[in-house]
C-alpha cells in the first residue's frame, strides 16, 4: 500500500513538473514580446478579420476583459499577461477594419477602465478610432 501511494505521489509529482514546464514555455514567449503590438508596416488578414468576427471571437477577449475581480485570482501577474493577450488579439481583430471597429465602440468605458494596467487598452481605443 505504502508503495502505490509513493509511485502515486511520483506521478502527480512528475505530471505537475511538466505542466510547470508548458507554463513556463508560454511565460517565456509573452515576455519575447515587443512592448510595439503592431508595426504600421503591418496589414491585417481581412479575411481572417472577418472569420473571426462572423464566429464571435470577439465575445471570448471581452469576456476576460470583463473579469475585474482580482480577489480569487491566484496571481494578478498572470491575469494581467492573459489580460494583455487579450488586448492584443482585439488590437488586431480591429486594425483597418471598420466593421470590427463599430462592434468594440460600445465597450470603450471597459477599455479606458484598464489604460492603467499596461495591457495595450490605451492602444486599442486609438485603432477603434484610426481611420474614422
Amino acid at each position: 500500500m505504502v508503495q502505490k501511494r509513493g509511485r502515486a505521489n511520483k506521478l502527480a509529482a512528475d505530471s505537475e513538473s511538466a505542466v510547470l514546464n508548458d507554463v513556463s514555455e508560454l511565460t517565456a514567449d509573452w515576455e519575447d514580446d515587443d512592448t510595439r503590438v503592431i508595426q504600421d508596416s503591418e496589414e491585417p488578414n481581412a479575411d481572417m478579420q472577418r472569420l473571426l468576427r462572423n464566429l464571435n471571437a470577439h465575445n471570448i477577449a471581452l469576456i476576460i476583459i470583463g473579469q475585474k475581480n482580482l480577489d480569487d485570482v491566484e496571481s494578478a501577474g498572470a491575469y494581467l499577461r492573459v489580460l494583455e493577450k487579450a488586448y492584443i488579439f482585439l488590437l488586431k481583430f480591429v486594425r483597418n477594419n471598420p466593421e470590427n471597429q463599430q462592434l468594440l465602440i460600445e465597450h470603450l468605458d471597459e477599455f479606458i477602465d484598464d489604460a492603467g494596467h499596461g495591457v495595450h487598452a490605451v492602444e486599442l481605443v486609438i485603432e477603434i478610432f484610426r481611420h474614422n
